[in-house]
């Protein structure tokens, strides 16, 4: 299934510490040729608005990649078809050991309006993925 079947707004996580909520097709359609290349070997998981998670299968580009685009010191977003897969399972619990993580993984951007502890007690103690979503964008964590 393609990413932009799915309903929006959706919760990207990935497990280096990436986790970020977009609200349209448009955030998530250029991307640059190392995130092509990082995500499609470290993979992420997305859960949509209806409450649904899926685990990246690939990213591709629309277009070719050119010498140009894959120069170092330049950095060149291209417009990508995401392909997702169903996840098996409960999805509150397969969230919360993603972002879990995710959150050993962070930089202090997940971090840096609220302290761990306070996310981790919002991410255990919500009952709902759709609600557990929408609170952690709340709190400017994703």
């Amino acid at each position: 299934m393609q990413l932009n079947e799915l309903p929006f707004p959706i919760t990207i996580v990935a497990q280096d510490g990436w986790a970020a909520c977009k609200e349209s097709l448009d955030e998530v359609r250029m991307w640059s040729v190392g995130a092509i290349a990082s995500y499609n070997k470290l993979g992420f998981i997305v859960a949509d608005s209806s409450g649904a998670m899926w685990r990246l299968t690939r990213i591709e580009p629309e277009r070719r990649i050119t010498l140009w685009d894959r120069l170092p010191l330049r950095i060149v977003s291209v417009p990508v078809r995401i392909t997702v897969e169903s996840l098996a399972g409960d999805p509150l619990q397969l969230f919360r050991e993603q972002f879990a993580k995710a959150l050993e993984k962070d930089d202090d951007c997940l971090t840096q309006f609220h302290s761990e502890e306070k996310i981790r007690a919002v991410l255990n103690g919500t009952e709902s993925l759709v609600k557990l979503t929408k609170t952690l964008h709340k709190m400017r964590v994703t």
